[in-house]
């Protein structure tokens, strides 16, 4: 009789393991989808870092009016100088 619960007590413990293998290969299954999902989402964020523009408060009037005049200044009369 002792041999009969041996042998069950066994079976009990393989199927047990094999279930406790499974869920760790679900697990893992799992987080590794996660750790690629992060690395898709790390890759977005730092395309997206590049537009900072957003963040910074406009040029002043005064400040684009002195661009302008520098720019018109150098450009757009350069070639009446020349001559």
């Amino acid at each position: 009789m002792s041999d009969i619960t041996k042998i069950e007590d066994k079976i009990k413990l393989k199927k047990r393991k094999q279930k406790y293998i499974n869920e760790k290969e679900k697990i893992e299954l799992k987080i590794l989808m996660l750790e690629r999902e992060l690395a898709v989402i790390e890759q977005q964020l730092k395309e997206c870092g590049s537009s900072d523009w957003h963040d910074k408060q406009p040029m002043k009037s005064e400040d684009l009016e002195a661009l302008k005049k520098d720019y018109m200044k150098n450009e757009y009369f350069k070639d009446k100088e020349d001559e």
